[in-house]
């Protein structure tokens, strides 16, 4: 009888750290997304770039229109939040484009 209570005393703790270490696990997978923004906006701006430079003899548009609006556009700040009147913040989609 002793046993079983201890036994489920100790899967207690072990689902309790497996909870934190969960949520530890997904805090910094956040901060690793947050902190690689940068280097997707970059990568966003080379493949723009290609897409002008490579259908430059092409007839139509081949994509030209849509790279030059992004180029034109002003970069995001922060991946999902954009700073409103009044120190408001709002999330923001991720593929709406700041004018």
């Amino acid at each position: 009888m002793r046993s079983t209570k201890k036994a489920i005393k100790q899967a207690k703790k072990f689902l309790e750290i497996l909870g934190i270490v969960g949520n530890l696990s997904i805090i910094l997978g956040v901060i690793s997304f947050v902190s690689k923004e940068g280097q997707r906006r970059n990568s966003e701006i080379y493949q723009a770039w290609q897409v002008i430079n490579t259908s430059y003899s092409q007839s139509g548009n081949g994509g030209r229109r849509e790279a030059m609006e992004f180029l034109n556009s002003k970069p995001r700040r922060s991946p999902f939040f954009c700073q409103g009147g009044k120190g408001k913040v709002y999330l923001v989609s991720k593929f709406q484009m700041h004018t």
